[in-house]
């Protein structure tokens, strides 16, 4: 896909956990997504900076 588009395969990634972020956000969508799969951004962090 990212050769297709003509950007790298992490803009790639970026794009789709923004999406996915937006429709989780949606309030159509919100109360149907469990808070697990949900993260905060402070998680997000502490999950990179363990890696």
């Amino acid at each position: 896909m990212a050769e297709s588009l003509g950007i790298s395969r992490q803009q790639v990634d970026t794009q789709y956990n923004r999406g996915r972020a937006k429709v989780r956000a949606a309030p159509e969508v919100s109360p149907f997504i469990r808070a697990a799969y949900v993260q905060s951004a402070g998680r997000r962090r502490l999950a990179k900076d363990g890696e």
